[in-house]
């Protein structure tokens, strides 16, 4: 009985150890699922503010994400993208003396750096669901004023609206999104809403807003 005693308690002294062990890295070292990534995306943009005189528009982004398991399957995920956004804009010029609605658009280039947190839910081994929203902060580059060439009004010329045109090098979104992974493979929906604004003028102001869906493989 002695010897049956001192083989089950060296026994537990040697699994214990190990069982923590192994239950602390499931749990709270997940190195293992830690990776980078490449996503890119298409767009559709929209505006909310004090105008309507602007419209959906067509973009996309591509760029480069970090995956950081925190505890269990919470994560937290930095990204830097670079992006293309367009929003449809108009206006009313004056032929002779009748009114004339011009149509247009504003062509941004920039950096984007969303920082998501989220869940992943495993539905099998090599599969799985991931909720996720964080803040955005997008920089713009270039951000251009284009209007289409219309019979009967004098051509209007491209424009840098950027800085002094009223449109905002530092804008703030939030992201919500959802996404299903694949074995190396991403694929995902998300929106992202205006928390600042992104044109700022005396007359009108408006905040970027977009719907995105986007793809990715992680290495």
């Amino acid at each position: 009985m002695k010897l049956t005693f001192n083989t089950l308690a060296a026994l537990l002294a040697v699994s214990v150890p190990a069982v923590a062990a192994a239950d602390n890295s499931s749990i709270n070292g997940t190195e293992s699922y830690d990776s980078f990534g490449v996503r890119a995306g298409v767009e559709i943009s929209s505006t909310s503010g004090s105008s309507d005189d602007y419209s959906n528009g067509v973009g996309g982004s591509a760029g480069v994400v970090y995956t950081k398991y925190l505890y269990r399957d919470f994560y937290i995920e930095p990204g830097a993208y670079l992006f293309y956004d367009t929003f449809g804009q108009t206006i009313t010029a004056v032929s002779g003396d009748v009114p004339v609605q011009v149509d247009g658009s504003i062509r941004n280039f920039g950096f984007r750096v969303p920082v998501n947190v989220g869940y992943r839910l495993s539905l099998t081994d090599d599969m799985g669901l991931k909720f996720f929203t964080g803040p955005q902060m997008n920089m713009s580059l270039v951000a251009r004023s284009h209007f289409n060439d219309t019979e009967g009004v004098e051509k209007i010329e491209d424009s840098n609206i950027l800085g002094k045109g009223g449109f905002k090098r530092f804008d703030l979104q939030w992201n919500f999104g959802v996404g299903l992974d694949y074995n190396r493979w991403f694929v995902g929906v998300s929106a992202s809403a205006g928390v600042t604004k992104v044109m700022n003028r005396t007359f009108e102001h408006f905040r970027r807003n977009y719907v995105m869906v986007a793809v990715g493989y992680t290495f």
